[in-house]
């Protein structure tokens, strides 16, 4: 479409007539994909004018948002340090089973008296031991989660504040208590 002075001329090409001569016109040229022009212009006897207009870019597809895990990452750690303390328990447990299984031949094989007393007593320790580890290991799943829950509960709180550049480690102590410690990054 072509406009001379908001008056509207026409589709291109177009040949206006009854134009003053000198006098200044503006002249905006639209299309549909391409960017509008305005110009202003003289006009003398016979005059041409040619105006390229430029295409416009394309919208940019709407992408989806990116997959924030980092909610996520406190209960992934939780459940895979859980796993791997259970899957530990689990074969310690498997362990101390053999060796009194192990002492029970030794028991059967026993001749005197103080041999029998120690592979008892071996069978008892095995066997307890066994025991713990066999049902201790459970409830390590459980501590896991609850390490997620914490450790999430505490990073929304420094998110709350606007400090997004911390790290979270989870270490234990003295009698294997679990410490969760956050530490902002000062670089």
């Amino acid at each position: 479409m072509v406009y001379i002075n908001d008056s509207d001329k026409g589709i291109t090409p177009v040949t206006v007539n009854r134009l003053f001569k000198g006098s200044l016109y503006t002249i905006r040229v639209s299309m549909l994909g391409y960017n509008s022009r305005t110009i202003n212009q003289k006009f003398y006897r016979d005059s041409t004018l040619n105006i390229e207009l430029e295409k416009q870019p394309p919208l940019p597809t709407p992408q989806s948002p990116p997959i924030d895990l980092r909610p996520a990452l406190p209960y992934v750690l939780g459940a895979v340090s859980s796993a791997g303390l259970w899957f530990t328990f689990q074969q310690t447990s498997i362990y101390f089973d053999n060796r009194k299984r192990d002492n029970i031949k030794l028991l059967t094989m026993a001749g005197s008296k103080s041999d029998q007393d120690k592979a008892k007593n071996s069978i008892r320790q095995n066997d307890f031991l066994g025991k713990f580890f066999y049902y201790g290991s459970y409830p390590l799943i459980a501590s896991g989660i609850v390490v997620g829950i914490i450790t999430r509960n505490i990073q929304s709180r420094y998110e709350l504040y606007g400090i997004n550049d911390i790290k979270i480690y989870c270490a234990f102590g003295e009698n294997l208590k679990p410490s969760i410690n956050i530490r902002r990054n000062i670089w």
